[in-house]
């Protein structure tokens, strides 16, 4: 499921997205998917969104959008992975940058995401 806002999907040549199977596991890190929290296609299964198994894929191997998660599904999948990047803040990875790589992720996913919403509501 593509995570990434259009407008940094625009300006790269790739896509961030996250797992998702219908091989459903519940843990912290999981939101689970049904067809009632789709709109615009159908979810082929019940499904679970792996937070923590996030991938990069080229976009031209996007062949085609299967559905797209209601509003609040959307924004609980959001919050899920808001929490995933601020528990990868707390690890401390490069000290001498004064800064995580972890809290580096976390940032530039805020910004794009806010990004994202200032572009949706026009």
């Amino acid at each position: 499921m593509v995570v990434s806002p259009d407008t940094l999907n625009a300006r790269n040549e790739g896509v961030v997205l996250v797992a998702v199977t219908s091989q459903i596991v519940r843990d912290a890190a999981t939101v689970l998917l049904g067809q009632r929290d789709v709109m615009d296609g159908v979810l082929p299964k019940d499904s679970a969104a792996r937070v923590a198994k996030l991938f990069t894929l080229h976009s031209s191997l996007v062949v085609k959008r299967l559905c797209r998660l209601k509003g609040e599904k959307r924004d609980e999948l959001l919050r899920e992975l808001r929490s995933f990047f601020q528990e990868c803040a707390g690890l401390e990875l490069l000290p001498a940058a004064n800064l995580s790589l972890g809290q580096k992720f976390a940032d530039v996913f805020r910004e794009t995401v806010e990004e994202h919403r200032a572009t949706a509501r026009g």
